[in-house]
């Protein structure tokens, strides 16, 4: 009546008589136009936390509670030399050597089993074999209805900083030695 345009949802079935000849249709027309508004909306803030993560100077994660991964922004593939779509459904432990990561596995169980956030700095090694420092941020994230969280993480690399501190506390110390 307006002119304006809507999403429907069409459904029709044919009418038939007790020979199985069809004798009519039955038809109903659904507006839906505020169920693709709300899916528009959610694949909207979906791309809006991608961009946003993807775009952090940092590595980033969402695990599920069994430690299989949901979800690893580019920063993290990247770092790690993995393919996103790769990553989701495994736990780190598929994807990363066990020795590498092993102690990173029992906190992440511990914040899923327990609800607690946890800030460290790690050190661990790359595909590439070198050595990194991270400052660590783990933290639950409660799941309605559900008995166990998901984790969420984010590192930042801070090896240059952490090295820098190194080399001046060395240079404070040769100072002192030699006054």
């Amino acid at each position: 009546k307006s002119g304006k345009l809507i999403w429907v949802k069409i459904s029709a079935s044919h009418l038939q008589n007790k020979e199985g000849e069809v004798i009519g249709s039955l038809g109903t027309i659904t507006d839906i136009s505020e169920i693709r508004k709300a899916y528009e909306d959610l694949k909207a803030r979906e791309e809006r936390f991608v961009s946003f993560m993807d775009n952090i100077p940092a590595a980033a994660w969402i695990k599920d509670p069994e430690g299989k991964f949901l979800f690893i922004n580019k920063n993290y593939a990247n770092r790690f030399k993995l393919q996103p779509e790769n990553v989701v459904g495994k736990k780190v432990e598929d994807l990363i050597p066990l020795h590498a990561i092993s102690p990173s596995i029992q906190v992440d169980k511990r914040i899923i089993l327990e609800g607690i956030k946890d800030e460290l700095v790690e050190f661990n090694a790359t595909p590439d074999g070198e050595g990194h420092h991270w400052l660590v941020s783990r933290f639950p994230i409660p799941v309605p209805h559900k008995k166990l969280n998901q984790l969420g993480g984010i590192a930042f690399n801070v090896t240059t900083l952490i090295e820098t501190q190194n080399q001046l506390e060395k240079s404070v110390k040769e100072k002192d030695i030699l006054l």
